[in-house]
């Protein structure tokens, strides 16, 4: 009896497709399939191929096989420091990935991370760092490259901005060498948007300095401003500071190259040595002339420059380094004629009109005694302001001063009223003095021509007038008694200290 009959092989996946009948040969891939007898064995373990490239090359379609990747390549977690590494044609341009840090090698470009069109930006956000906080770097890997921070927007007229408008944060750059400001344009710009300060502090006791410094030739200038107003202060010769009324303005220059240097003023004369208070007098001919005081109670006119100098002097009291002023001269307090030293010989107080030259609270009244008096004498000094007809009215304040002894004479003023020793500018006064008595033996006092005419219309009296004479000897009155005779004589000079 013959055996079973064998139906046709079917092979067929276990969803039923593929599926085909009858078949009459299998293929399996070369080592796949191994023989025993009549018993055929398909090993199907190894289905997913042999992979291709070398050791942590990332695997990749290449043509229906496996391909490793050489310029893409990973190395896994068993590693000290996982990466993941692109690299292009040449190893200048690759790109690594790790925990810990991105590195990118653009070789002769600029390594770029962009976002696609539409983004708000790109957000870098770091942890803390301990007690500084977040940090962001940029170092050179060795030290020895500069590194270099760039800002750039890509558009042509592009703003790069950076600020703290959230909160009240500070932004501080800090550096070690110079910090530098460039711009192409004709200025670099620090501004306070609020309309504060901008200014050079030190947070420890070193010098704060804020320097302007040009490139090369260029002139370093300091530009004071304001929508109405300015000044520049320049320097364009060494050691030459000049100020100037900005562009096409009158130039003062300030020379300390040396001791000499002086101060040139925009008609090109120069001061070189004021020896004190030098105020400059305008209208002399000659050019511009200085009043100097020389340190011993006088003064002399001085020609810019240290040229030749007329004769008038300073002839008030000065009884103090600070503030002294010639109440007789106007309006200034500096004489610009020569004084005399008179004998002063008197029957009544003498009134001399003064206008003032600034304002001031007297302190104390002075003469100046060439020779003295008769032992005991004394002189009332006082001054009085001025009535709608230009005459002497109410006393103002007063002191009384020795003219027994040479020198310079004063005392402090009492006050009639509280406040009536302030006098004002471009205001008219008059001093007055007397005699405490008609002496054996008059004193010599420094004397001079009132430098004022006023505007007296009593016809009395006269429309110009060096001073008057009226009262009683000895007697300085609350208010002027009138009656008074125009006197063509020098008046004596009372001085005045003040605040």
């Amino acid at each position: 009896m013959s055996g079973p009959i064998v139906p046709p092989l079917e092979v067929t996946e276990v969803d039923g497709s593929p599926s085909g009948r009858p078949i009459t040969k299998i293929i399996v891939s070369n080592g796949d399939l191994s023989i025993s007898g009549r018993t055929a064995t398909i090993d199907t373990t190894g289905s997913g191929g042999t992979p291709g490239g070398s050791d942590s090359e990332v695997q990749y379609n290449d043509g229906g096989a496996f391909g490793g990747a050489a310029d893409f390549t990973f190395t896994d977690i068993g590693a000290a420091i996982p990466k993941l590494n692109i690299l292009s044609a040449t190893t200048a341009n690759k790109g690594i990935y790790s925990p810990q840090s991105i590195t990118l090698d653009g070789g002769t470009g600029l390594p770029t991370i962009s976002t696609t069109d539409g983004d708000d930006g790109l957000y870098l956000d770091t942890g803390s760092d301990g007690a500084d906080g977040p940090l962001l770097n940029l170092i050179s890997s060795d030290g020895a490259a500069t590194p270099h921070l760039s800002l750039r927007n890509g558009a042509t007229d592009g703003t790069i901005t950076i600020d703290t408008t959230v909160g009240t944060g500070d932004i501080t750059v800090n550096a070690k060498g110079d910090l530098n400001l460039y711009g192409d344009s004709d200025s670099v710009v620090l501004r306070h948007q609020s309309g504060g300060s901008v200014y050079a502090t030190s947070a420890t006791d070193e010098d704060a300095i804020l320097g302007i410094t040009s490139v090369g030739t260029g002139t370093p200038r300091l530009d004071i401003q304001s929508p109405s107003n300015r000044v520049w202060v320049l320097c364009d010769s060494n050691k030459k500071l000049k100020v100037q009324g900005g562009s096409g303005g009158d130039t003062f220059i300030f020379d300390v190259s040396s001791a000499t240097g002086g101060i040139t003023f925009p008609d090109s004369t120069t001061l070189v040595s004021a020896e004190g208070t030098a105020i400059l007098s305008t209208g002399e001919s000659g050019g511009t002339k200085f009043l100097r005081e020389d340190g011993d109670g006088t003064c002399s006119w001085q020609a810019a420059g240290g040229g030749a100098s007329p004769t008038p002097t300073f002839s008030g009291v000065k009884a103090n380094a600070n503030a002294y002023y010639d109440l007789s001269s106007y309006p200034t307090g500096w004489r610009a004629e020569p004084y005399a030293d008179v004998a002063e010989s008197q029957s009544a107080p003498i009134y001399c009109p003064f206008t003032c030259g600034l304002d001031m609270t007297v302190a104390t009244l002075g003469i100046n005694v060439q020779s003295a008096g008769t032992a005991g004498l004394t002189y009332e000094l006082g001054v009085f302001s001025t009535d709608s007809d230009g005459l002497p009215d109410a006393l103002l304040f007063s002191c009384t001063v020795d003219a027994d002894a040479t020198g310079q004479q004063t005392a402090t003023v009492s006050e009639e009223s509280a406040g009536d020793a302030d006098i004002t500018a471009g205001t008219q006064y008059y001093y007055c003095y007397t005699q405490s008595t008609d002496a054996v033996s008059n004193p010599t006092l420094r004397s001079a021509n009132a430098q004022f005419f006023g505007s007296i219309t009593d016809s009395t009296i006269g429309t110009q007038r060096m001073s008057i004479r009226a009262g009683v000897l000895g007697t300085m009155p609350t208010t002027y008694p009138g009656s008074g005779v125009a006197l063509g004589t020098s008046c004596a000079i009372v001085g005045a200290t003040y605040t």
